[in-house]
């Protein structure tokens, strides 16, 4: 549900109307995606003899998570077939960087997860494609794009720079000091204060962006910023998919919708 509210929340910035269908692709897009992404790591990751509750869950329910897995790619070829041809391009660039995110790129021996540095920014970028400019693309009159719609396409990547970092706070003891994520770079005092940074300026560029300079957007940034100046490594995973993650929902309810 997340990427479904972020990105009719983007939708609503960039005064784009969307159709229940676009918003059913990305459901079942982001659902194929965790689940596929989840069963790798599962089968050929170290992540699947120390990770926690998720990776646990899903050994335990395989059943559940193909037949799941099955439905969503299936429901994202149904849906996925109404836009294919228009958006081909940008649909390539996002199912590349989701595939090898965790599968091996040919004659690099690396997925991109493994590759020092640019974790972060790579799956930054790809919500932003997925939640933001794809819609944007498919729906909006592109030739109205302007300098306010690049804001909110900013403040959309730096609020999502904002929630994944505290993942890699989570995740700075499983992560291989090769990978040269910001909590290994910074430590995790410096890691937490430039999540913070990020979270405000999402939403001041989303001000800026749409013009909408009132008490809500206020309200979500401390609300928001109070969830992720809690996270440390040692909170308990259902705090990150749980709290962290509802962020993207909660943007939607209090900045969307009023």
């Amino acid at each position: 549900m997340g990427a479904v509210c972020f990105t009719a929340f983007n939708a609503l910035l960039l005064q784009v109307e969307l159709n229940s269908n676009f918003l059913l692709l990305i459901f079942s897009v982001t659902l194929f995606t965790y689940n596929f992404q989840r069963l790798v790591k599962m089968n050929f990751s170290h992540f699947a003899s120390i990770s926690g509750g998720r990776l646990q869950w899903m050994e335990k329910h395989l059943t559940i998570v193909y037949v799941l897995s099955i439905l969503a790619l299936g429901l994202t070829i149904f849906e996925g077939s109404n836009y294919v041809l228009k958006i081909w391009p940008l649909l390539l660039v996002i199912s590349s960087f989701s595939f090898f995110y965790v599968w091996k790129i040919p004659f690099f021996k690396k997925n991109i997860r493994d590759i020092p540095y640019i974790k972060l920014y790579v799956l930054a970028i790809t919500w932003v494609l997925a939640t933001c400019v794809l819609p944007f693309y498919l729906f909006g009159k592109k030739e109205d794009w302007n300098w306010n719609d690049w804001l909110i396409l900013l403040g959309s990547l730096f609020f999502m720079i904002g929630i994944i970092i505290p993942f890699d706070m989570r995740d700075v003891e499983l992560d291989h000091p090769s990978h040269k994520t910001i909590p290994q770079l910074l430590g995790l005092k410096k890691a937490r204060n430039l999540t913070l940074i990020f979270w405000f300026f999402g939403h001041v560029f989303w001000s800026i962006g749409a013009n909408k300079f009132e008490i809500n957007i206020l309200a979500h940034a401390i609300f928001g910023a109070f969830v992720l100046w809690n996270c440390h490594k040692n909170k308990p995973e259902l705090y990150f998919s749980g709290g962290v993650d509802v962020l993207l929902i909660t943007v939607y309810l209090a900045i969307g919708l009023f």
